[in-house]
């Protein structure tokens, strides 16, 4: 589970150094050095309306001052749908979107 489509952003995160981090022909630096996210790139969204479901939402932070102690997992998709929507197997039998009114948010993060 996680995100296919954003293999770019999987790169970014493992794959370069801080001496990697040179944006455009202008030589900007990333300021906050090496970034690792909070949930290791596993919501397969944070942002759930008609039109779009995917990750908008997401929480980098330096290993160096930071630590993650907890983490609050987001709500799978038939969470999101009421009861009557889920059918016996837990697949998602009627699409519905946020906000709600278990979720008065359309962003789950």
């Amino acid at each position: 589970e996680g995100f296919e489509q954003d293999e770019d952003l999987k790169y970014e995160l493992k794959e370069r150094s801080v001496q990697d981090d040179v944006c455009s022909r202008f030589a900007l630096r990333n300021p906050f050095g090496k970034l690792a996210s909070s949930d290791g790139l596993r919501s397969a969204f944070t942002n759930y309306v008609k039109g779009y479901i995917g990750a908008l939402d997401y929480i980098f932070y330096t290993g160096e001052n930071l630590k993650l102690e907890k983490f609050a997992p987001l709500p799978v998709e038939k969470d999101l749908c009421g009861v009557e929507d889920v059918g016996p197997q837990g697949e998602v039998l009627q699409q519905r979107y946020l906000p709600s009114q278990c979720f008065p948010s359309d962003h789950v993060s």
